[in-house]
């Protein structure tokens, strides 16, 4: 759920969608990873998370049917396919997390990179028919891909689900957009219209809402320890 499926789905969609649609589509999955972190690990959800995760909600499905819903059109395939990476994601959160109270991060990054390669192994035989090279530039790209957004990534977030709550900081996976879409501009070249924008706004406005409410109640409640102790 955390590798293999997530980024099979994400590989799919981004044939039939770009690359800065497809990361803010992902960015709906805080929105997942909030229910469910509600209904299986009992987290508490404060008013600014509701108004938040309705907020980006609200811009991951205008961003997904903007231009129609019509399964036979190829953009909107390739969005479900992101959304459905981007479900993957949530469970393998909750599932982290209870994993978590047992095991150390870097066993459970371990295990989950090597089982979720090998599931993927065995999907190569979708590939069949296509021509399959490995060129050095290729090699690279891989390695990168491998080293940074796959092991370093993980290995960074399991350790801050030790101590934090999933619903916290799954929501700092909105501002992936915000350097997707950046880096699609500059190095793809893509056109980015005026209603991708404006719903990528809402996403990245349920972020900060809803981060907003438990940052200054962590300041009232320092500032209250502060006065005890003196």
């Amino acid at each position: 759920m955390g590798i293999a499926l997530p980024n099979a789905a994400l590989n799919v969609g981004l044939q039939y969608t770009t690359a800065s649609v497809s990361s803010i589509i992902q960015a709906s999955g805080p929105v997942l990873t909030v229910i469910f972190a509600i209904i299986l690990l009992k987290e508490r959800l404060g008013g600014a998370k509701v108004v938040g995760t309705l907020l980006a909600l609200v811009g991951t499905v205008l961003l997904i049917s903007w231009d129609g819903m019509d399964l036979a059109d190829s953009t909107f395939i390739g969005n479900l396919f992101v959304l459905a990476s981007a479900f993957s994601y949530s469970v393998s959160g909750v599932v982290s997390k209870k994993a978590l109270a047992r095991h150390h991060p870097m066993a459970i990054t371990g295990w989950s990179l090597v089982i979720g390669s090998l599931a993927l192994y065995l999907a190569t035989p979708l590939e069949f028919g296509r021509p399959m090279s490995f060129p050095p530039d290729l090699i690279g790209i891989v390695l990168l891909l491998a080293i940074f957004p796959g092991c370093l990534a993980f290995l960074l977030y399991y350790y801050i689900l030790q101590t934090k709550d999933l619903s916290s900081i799954s929501f700092f996976i909105y501002l992936i957009p915000v350097f997707s879409t950046a880096i699609s501009i500059a190095l793809l070249g893509e056109i980015v219209t005026a209603e991708t924008v404006l719903f990528a706004s809402f996403v990245i406005a349920g972020v900060a809402i809803a981060q907003y409410a438990p940052a200054r109640k962590r300041r009232v409640n320092d500032e209250g320890r502060g006065t005890r102790t003196a």
